[in-house]
């Protein structure tokens, strides 16, 4: 096969992989979000969150170790097909990098930097961060497959996705920022494809006490908020 033809062989198969990420985060629709202070209550509260059916998990880099903490998770789950293991807090290609080939399937970054051509190459999903209508259609533009918008808390929370996709319908937006495991189903509604939950999740005293059971049932709650919702 010629080169250019390889070059393509390669591109469709890692958009089709990208596709298919995306679309396993859509269907998941609650992402579990770990940023806690050391490399083993990240792999526990991954454990607890899987457990509890948020299959889709994000580890930021601010955790340490992250990208063992990502490998671990990563080889650990690999047959699982209803597992993800994604990167948050990706702010440099260099992040993003080390994160995909640790095993991140998905990267997320909190801004809106150039990180959608790395992703690509690994056929992975880029979720970039935005705040306002004009940002958010920034990252679209700039190859964000969903865009977080955060913090959402700050600016209305569920309503402020439904005042958003009013004259902007179809935007695949992703809600975080002071979301919570009660009000998924309200963003889900209001427009969101994808609700993002951290310390709603992982409450600090839980994870302090090491108290994965507690994490498991705050997860399966938030997956039964999103069921409700249809």
């Amino acid at each position: 096969m010629h080169e250019a033809g390889v070059r393509n062989r390669i591109q469709a198969e890692g958009d089709a992989g990208r596709a298919a990420v995306v679309e396993q985060l859509r269907r998941a629709r609650v992402v579990g979000v770990v940023r806690v202070d050391s490399a083993e209550a990240a792999r526990q509260a991954a454990h607890a969150l899987i457990r509890g059916g948020l299959g889709c998990v994000e580890i930021t880099l601010t955790t340490p170790d992250a990208a063992r903490v990502i490998t671990d998770l990563a080889d650990r789950y690999r047959e699982d097909p209803d597992v993800l293991i994604g990167a948050g807090t990706v702010l440099t290609d260099d992040q993003a990098r080390m994160a995909l080939d640790a095993g991140a399937r998905f990267v997320v970054a909190p801004i809106a930097p150039d990180l959608a051509p790395v992703a690509r190459e690994y056929g992975a999903a880029t979720i970039l961060g935005a705040l306002t209508p004009t940002e958010i259609v920034a990252a679209r533009e700039k190859g964000a497959d969903l865009v977080k918008v955060y913090p959402v808390s700050a600016v209305g929370g569920a309503q402020y996705f439904a005042d958003i996709l009013a004259p902007l319908p179809g935007l695949p937006l992703w809600a975080a920022g002071g979301t919570t495991v009660a009000d998924v189903g309200a963003y889900l509604r209001a427009g969101a494809q994808v609700v993002g939950l951290a310390g709603s999740v992982l409450p600090p005293m839980a994870v302090r006490a090491g108290d994965w059971a507690a994490v498991e049932v705050l997860a399966r709650q938030a997956v039964a908020n999103a069921r409700s919702t249809g």
